[in-house]
């Protein structure tokens, strides 16, 4: 349940956040999130990553529909990956990681301040 809801809270308020900041406003939300409400680091980690993952893979693919795969083609042809959903993929993949570490760093600062 909490998973699920951070997931919910990270995707919703790094999509609102997006639009008026830096791409990298994601880390300070999963922080904050990952802060304010309890769980394992694990369960954090994951509630960063899947959130903000999930986010970049749709946002993405909703741009490569909108484009229709223009740029996602060139881009993926420039990183020699073969296909463009490749490039959905490793987009998602990075901003989960980012996502993930910052929910991370949340829990660490939380578990060190509140033992």
């Amino acid at each position: 349940m909490k998973l699920s809801l951070k997931v919910i809270l990270i995707a919703g308020l790094s999509f609102f956040m997006q639009q008026f900041l830096p791409w990298w406003v994601i880390a300070p939300v999963a922080f904050l999130v990952a802060t304010s409400i309890k769980s394992s680091g694990f369960s954090d980690f994951m509630a960063g990553f899947l959130g903000v993952g999930l986010l970049w893979m749709a946002m993405a693919w909703w741009i490569d529909l909108e484009t229709d795969s223009i740029l996602t083609q060139k881009i993926a042809v420039l990183f020699n990956v073969g296909k463009a959903y490749v490039i959905i993929l490793i987009t998602g993949l990075i901003g989960g990681i980012i996502g993930g570490f910052g929910a991370l760093s949340g829990h660490f600062l939380r578990k060190t301040l509140k033992p």
